[in-house]
């Protein structure tokens, strides 16, 4: 049986109004989610599902309402497939009816907790080989760090040209774009024609 028909149902059992849908859409188009609330009259309660399909966001909905009148009592949860239960509601009513929340360690299939089962061999994690963990090494020493911090301040001084208040602050870059611009505009058509010069230690193009 669907879940909406459950509360649905249950609606008619109980002569409530009928289930009231509200979807909203949200987050991109590629990723698309529609959420959806779930209102009955004589309630408070709001049901929120959200899903990429509208279909599974109002069944999620209805879900999240159903759950909500079996934690409040309205519902038995005998009344509901399991599937539509959370597990950790339907654990929560087994525990309070079989006894007060008491843990013993005993899984589902009835087998022991993996890390009770170790205490009682007698394991402690405490008695195996010793473990050597390697020294903290600090990083590269402080004078490594600064040598090469200076390094690349030279490097980047470099590229500066104290001399362009001298030739207007023209540099080879900006000289360049502003010169391609000019030919743009002027619709000019022309070829850059590099030539290197100095000598062959310290050449320039």
């Amino acid at each position: 049986m669907d879940v909406k028909q459950i509360l649905y149902s249950w609606c008619g059992k109980k002569k409530c109004e009928n289930p009231q849908y509200d979807f909203s859409a949200g987050g991109p188009r590629h990723r698309q989610r529609f959420k959806c609330e779930v209102r009955i009259e004589s309630f408070d309660y709001v049901g929120v599902g959200n899903s990429t399909k509208k279909k599974d966001a109002q069944s999620n909905a209805a879900r999240d309402f159903i759950q909500f009148l079996v934690r409040e009592g309205h519902m038995s949860a005998d009344d509901v497939p399991p599937n539509v239960l959370s597990k950790s509601i339907a654990e929560e009513q087994n525990e309070s009816q079989d006894n007060a929340g008491q843990s013993s360690g005993i899984l589902p299939g009835g087998t022991l907790a993996p890390h009770l089962a170790l205490a009682g061999e007698g394991f402690n994690p405490s008695s195996g080989p010793p473990r050597e963990f390697p020294s903290y090494q600090r990083g590269p020493p402080q004078e490594y760090m600064d040598r090469i911090a200076e390094k690349r301040k030279l490097e980047e001084s470099e590229d500066c040209d104290f001399n362009a208040e001298l030739h207007g602050n023209w540099t080879i870059d900006n000289a360049k774009s502003r010169l391609h611009q000019f030919l743009q505009m002027r619709k000019i058509n022309t070829d850059y024609k590099y030539q290197v010069i100095g000598p062959d230690h310290n050449r320039l193009s």
